[in-house]
């Protein structure tokens, strides 16, 4: 008696009504999904456009340390550093933030106060900010630390290389 009740046919407006509320679940059950990985996915991707940024601050300080190995110890010129660090950075897309700015745009700077200095002048290289983002956009920008953007390009922060070779992402104060 059971399995006769099981292949009884629903009438044909029972059927319809029954595959449209599945097609209507699944399709809430997809968009739930998407609400709740959808920010998840934009979270991601700030956080690889500012990984990236820390990479090219790293890069660039070490090519200035590189640079301060074959000139006696001396950081590059400010107004020339981007040029005088060439050889010693892997690719040219190192000199970009490409985190929202146009192409052709640079977006970091390197400190105006170390320019030309031999690096045993510094007392604390921990602490000494070399190259950050900056709101100087073109090449070869040199400042001191007062164009770091407000609040930072990166969801609020900014990337900050150090003199000893380690970079940070550092909140700004407004």
């Amino acid at each position: 008696m059971l399995t006769q009740i099981r292949h009884l046919k629903l009438p044909t407006r029972a059927r319809l009504i029954r595959s449209t509320l599945e097609v209507c679940g699944v399709l809430f059950g997809i968009l739930l999904i998407g609400a709740v990985l959808f920010p998840v996915f934009a979270q991601a991707k700030m956080g690889g456009g500012h990984d990236s940024c820390m990479s090219h601050v790293r890069s660039l300080v070490h090519g200035a340390l590189a640079y301060s190995q074959d000139y006696d110890d001396r950081l590059p010129d400010e107004g020339r550093w981007m040029d005088l660090e060439m050889p010693y950075v892997k690719r040219e897309r190192e000199f970009h933030d490409r985190w929202g700015l146009a192409d052709g745009l640079y977006g970091y700077a390197f400190r105006r106060s170390a320019s030309g200095k031999m690096l045993d002048s510094f007392d604390s290289p921990a602490k000494f900010e070399l190259v950050f983002d900056s709101t100087l956009l073109q090449r070869n920008a040199h400042s001191e630390t007062s164009t770091l953007p407000k609040p930072g390009r990166h969801g609020g922060f900014d990337s900050i290389g150090f003199l000893d070779g380690h970079a940070k992402s550092l909140r700004q104060p407004n």
